[in-house]
């Protein structure tokens, strides 16, 4: 048994525990074939099968994981693949299945069949046949399939009907309609191992500049350059898979990073940012990141929501954020319907130009300053989904009531919290939600204090919703707790005050994802009217900032490198540390942040 077959389904099976994304995931099978055991080999349908992958990993919204190639595989490997993968396609998925090998014809059953690489001549035990395939494609829970397949025979695959091409053009209409098409590299005829089929289709998936790519249109580009330079005047056929409830809809190829449900790309500052071809780069591979991450914000009727520690967002450490790195934060925030802000600090103008980078219908608000702190507390929303309504107000603990010597009530100050929450009403549709944005102290010589200022916060919304005239009593509490383990007492304490911590929110936040500093809790009376329906940390390092990208920043952190190598003075092993991850530990953080956005998507149950 190949090994490669092995390991795809080994990846197929570990997806299983991937939670579905609302809008659908994309997957890929890829098949190529060119040791045959007892049929003449062929050269070239691995390497098609490899190009395939770097294409659609590449240009188009195929996350790497989901993107599965079997290579010389036998007929047992290829239908096991096809049994894992039926486990873990979602309603609103899309597949697409590629077939590069010999492809058989019998006339007399009219039937076409794939020959995998066990198949033997005048044996159909190795075989697989158009049923085959299309019971599996009729049963797949998916919304869309596409099989291409460049093989002998391939076009016995589909429907005798020729209005296909006649389908509405609008894509959301042909996102929302099951497909199953195939486009195939012939009708009933042989095809040549070294084709111009697939050397068109590359060349057109990877040439492609429009959002969204309808599989009709791909092959409307291809079917005249193929007729025409074939040798054999090859004849390309697309359309509905027979037998397998199309409903008239399309497949539809996402371009990577071209999604425009998210931010008003529009904006000027975003413009003179793309003007920088390395900029734009790096932009757009975050886009494609966040595009196969978070699921998008159109027409979603959840909210999403969440929360992020920017350090020191408005500092000026190591020369201040370059306004590329603004662009990445706001791209970042413009995911999302309310992201909650922790460590607001310094120049308040960097949230002006933030929402000069998100557009004009968002919009931000924030604390003053805590109590001995220069730190401040915000939120940006986008006013599309969001209003704030309510209160807005730091978290003030009440004055304690006491009796004097007489017996008389009277009210005492007590000692502050020595970060106060920030508290926010918003309204989405007709629910109400309070969020109290927490940054507790981090210090170990604080965690005392940081112990005290959790229970009073805790002790606070308790009271509050004891009282029968609250606003909300959709409490949220999210932000940065200071808790590096996931079973810190911190963590228990909030439980034990009947606040709900989901295991879907428990992830690790810091850029080494090995610490659980930052967290969502949800009051009890939020159950009734809110559930979560998944939840995450984006890598912000993995698209933008990469350590590989060291060189290219050199100019730019030059010379604070050298000015604060001499302030570390006699302390050898430490300015050699601080030399030789500068850009990683240092530089890079403070232009985007040491911790990572913790996300959650948040769906209403009842009003």
């Amino acid at each position: 048994m190949p090994a490669k077959a092995t390991a795809a389904r080994k990846a197929i099976k570990r997806l299983q525990k991937v939670r579905p994304s609302v809008n659908g995931n994309y997957y890929a099978l890829l098949i190529g074939i060119t040791d045959y055991q007892y049929l003449s080999d062929l050269e070239y349908p691995i390497e098609d099968a490899t190009h395939m992958q770097e294409l659609l990993y590449q240009y188009y919204a195929f996350p790497q994981e989901h993107i599965f190639c079997l290579k010389n595989p036998t007929r047992d490997e290829i239908i096991e693949t096809f049994d894992e993968l039926d486990t873990i396609l979602q309603p609103q998925d899309s597949v697409l299945i590629f077939y590069a090998g010999h492809g058989h014809w019998e006339k007399d059953r009219n039937r076409g069949y794939w020959l995998p690489a066990d198949a033997k001549s005048k044996r159909r035990s190795a075989w697989i046949s158009n049923a085959t395939l299309q019971d599996y494609l009729r049963g797949f829970d998916c919304k869309h399939t596409l099989i291409i397949s460049d093989s002998c025979f391939s076009g016995a695959l589909l429907l005798n009907r020729s209005d296909i091409s006649e389908a509405s053009i609008d894509i959301q209409t042909l996102y929302d309609t099951k497909s199953r098409q195939a486009l195939t590299s012939g009708v009933k005829e042989e095809v040549p191992d070294r084709s111009v089929f697939f050397q068109y289709l590359s060349e057109s998936l990877k040439a492609n500049r429009t959002h969204f790519l309808t599989a009709t249109k791909l092959f409307a580009r291809i079917r005249e350059k193929i007729i025409k330079e074939s040798p054999s005047h090859q004849n390309p056929q697309f359309g509905a898979i027979l037998d397998t409830d199309d409903q008239g809809g399309d497949f539809i190829f996402i371009g990577k990073g071209k999604s425009p449900l998210t931010l008003s790309r529009e904006t000027v500052s975003f413009k003179l940012l793309l003007k920088d071809e390395r900029v734009k780069e790096r932009l757009l591979a975050l886009r494609a990141q966040l595009d196969q991450l978070i699921p998008t914000k159109k027409e979603n009727p959840n909210l999403l929501l969440a929360s992020w520690n920017i350090r020191k967002l408005g500092g000026y450490d190591y020369g201040g954020r370059l306004p590329e790195s603004l662009g990445y934060i706001a791209e970042i925030i413009s995911r999302f319907h309310i992201v909650a802000i922790q460590e607001i600090y310094g120049d308040l103008q960097i949230l002006d130009d933030l929402k000069n980078y998100l557009g004009k219908h968002w919009d931000f608000t924030f604390s003053d300053t805590s109590v001995g702190y220069g730190y401040r507390l915000g939120y940006f929303f986008d006013r599309r989904k969001i209003q704030q309504r309510g209160p807005t107000n730091d978290l003030i603990l009440p004055h304690r009531r006491v009796r004097d010597s007489k017996g008389r009530f009277r009210y005492e100050p007590v000692e502050q919290l020595l970060r106060p929450p920030f508290n926010c009403g918003f309204q989405f549709d007709q629910t109400r939600v309070l969020l109290c944005n927490v940054h507790l102290v981090f210090s170990g010589q604080e965690k005392k204090k940081r112990l005290q200022d959790l229970e009073n916060i805790l002790k606070y919304w308790e009271q509050r919703l004891s009282q029968k005239n609250n606003w909300s009593r959709n409490i949220v509490l999210l932000g940065n707790f200071q808790t590096e383990k996931a079973k810190a007492k911190e963590l228990h304490i909030i439980k034990d005050h009947q606040f709900l911590m989901y295991d879907k929110l428990q992830l690790p936040s810091n850029i080494k994802q090995n610490r659980y500093y930052n967290h969502m809790a949800f009051s009890h009376s939020t159950s009734h009217t809110l559930a979560l329906q998944q939840a995450g940390v984006v890598p912000i390092f993995e698209t933008i900032f990469r350590k590989k990208d060291e060189e290219v920043y050199l100019p730019f952190y030059e010379s604070f490198k050298e000015q604060n190598d001499t302030n570390l003075g006699t302390n050898r092993s430490k300015a050699k540390f601080y030399k030789d991850h500068f850009y990683d530990t240092f530089w890079r953080v403070a232009q985007l942040s040491d911790n990572l956005p913790l996300w959650a998507e948040i769906s209403i149950l009842n009003d």
